[in-house]
């Protein structure tokens, strides 16, 4: 009998590349619902049942690891030993093949599935005793197979996630991210707490202020530790983006600089900060797109090829929300922002700036959700909205916005809402106007 459908290149290449990759490939592999049963070779289920034990509990998906679990659990015959192991890493020496073995995986299983399920229905023909409701079911599951396939998150799996970590905060194993993706400044993280997954948090504040700089540097922090960041600056081109980010690595003003009022060595750092700035290839700016609809081709096209962990748009009000006929800008907006809020769902955190009125300086007053410009729709879809406020006084001293001299204006970061952390105020955040950089 002819066996069922299966590629034991495609198995090795996806343990291989687990191996060689880590926690990269298994991220991707989740994503496109890997499971046990995307396996025929009985060695391989095993190997990919220990990865995701690994997995869950924070430990490396390394060779020597992974040995010393199969070791442990008394299985490591049962995969072949650490020889077959080394034998899949050597027939597999890069992971540029990962992606299409992982389609060729779920394309085996839906095939070996629809042979599994098509001989039960067919039997049910053959027995057929009048019930022919049940019949056609049974035929209809068959054709629904794909979907039946895309395992959907269940409140269980959301429990054993949770559980998880939890345990590892009892045994001090805690990792950064595990809580979310973490603000540069560590007052932040303490008061407003990390940004997670599936958010679409909106920085606020008047113009000239900071929510630029904030955006900035989350971008650059988070493409350093986790991965790929795709910023939306129509505010900027990218043209003017480098000597900004590197101002703000080194602390010298690009201003000073260009303007011949900086040292030699100070400029020295500067060109250094440059060159680490360009090795950034994490790091992907966008400025001619200028539609909703530019935005979300351009995220699908990236995912194509890597996966975003995290979305900047800089700023909401200056992108065109394509209205539709009959459609007001504030309806237009609502749905743009509901937009954003799905890609936040599907592919990773979106971080979307926003203006906000004139009445906090008329009033001299901090922000409330309602100085958002065109602020219903906007505050409804957001999960969070964090204001910038530049205190008029700290620690007793006034505080003179027009006047240059002062280089540091101290500032609050306000969290206005927090559907999973609450509302919080971060104060006391130190803002460098010469690099328009904030301190830690």
């Amino acid at each position: 009998m002819k066996p069922l459908p299966n590629s034991s290149q495609a198995e090795e290449t996806v343990i291989a590349s687990i191996l060689l990759d880590g926690i990269e490939t298994m991220q991707i592999a989740l994503d496109k619902k890997v499971c046990e049963d995307s396996f025929f070779d009985e060695r391989n289920k095993l190997l990919w049942k220990t990865f995701l034990w690994a997995f869950k509990r924070g430990t490396p998906l390394e060779h020597d690891a992974i040995v010393a679990a199969l070791t442990e659990k008394g299985k490591l015959a049962q995969v072949g030993g650490i020889e077959h192991l080394l034998n899949v890493t050597q027939k597999v020496p890069t992971t540029s093949g990962t992606r299409h073995a992982i389609d060729k995986l779920q394309e085996l299983l839906m095939l070996r599935e629809i042979i599994k399920r098509s001989h039960s229905f067919i039997e049910a023909a053959r027995d057929y005793t009048g019930d022919m409701a049940q019949l056609t079911t049974s035929i209809e599951e068959c054709l629904k197979i794909r979907d039946g396939l895309e395992k959907t998150l269940t409140l269980a799996d959301s429990c054993d996630d949770i559980e998880s970590r939890l345990k590892r905060v009892l045994s001090g194993e805690i990792r950064e991210g595990d809580n979310g993706m973490p603000w540069p400044w560590k007052e932040a993280n303490r008061w407003l707490g990390p940004i997670q997954n599936g958010e679409l948090v909106i920085i606020a504040a008047r113009p000239s202020q900071g929510k630029s700089s904030v955006a900035r540097q989350l971008a650059w922090h988070w493409s350093k530790i986790y991965g790929e960041v795709m910023l939306f600056s129509r505010e900027m081109p990218v043209s003017e983006l480098p000597p900004l980010f590197a101002q703000s690595l080194c602390g010298h003003s690009w201003r000073e600089a260009r303007n011949g009022r900086l040292h030699k060595k100070d400029v020295g750092e500067l060109i250094e900060s440059l060159k680490e700035v360009k090795a950034n290839t994490s790091l992907k700016v966008f400025d001619r797109d200028r539609t909703l609809t530019q935005i979300v081709a351009r995220v699908k096209a990236q995912c194509l090829k890597k996966k975003p962990v995290a979305i900047f748009i800089d700023y909401l009000q200056i992108y065109d929300p394509e209205q539709q006929k009959g459609e007001t800008r504030d309806v237009a907006l609502g749905r743009f922002c509901r937009t954003l809020k799905d890609l936040a769902n599907d592919v990773c955190p979106v971080i979307a700036l926003a203006q906000l009125s004139r009445l906090t300086e008329k009033e001299n007053r901090a922000p409330m959700l309602s100085d958002l410009r065109e602020s219903g729709s906007i505050e409804c879809e957001a999960s969070r909205v964090v204001a910038i406020n530049w205190k008029s006084e700290h620690d007793g001293i006034k505080q003179t916005f027009g006047d240059q001299s002062q280089e540091t204006i101290f500032t609050q970061l306000i969290q206005l809402k927090g559907r999973a952390e609450g509302m919080a105020i971060c104060d006391g955040v130190p803002f460098h106007r010469p690099t328009a950089t904030f301190k830690a």
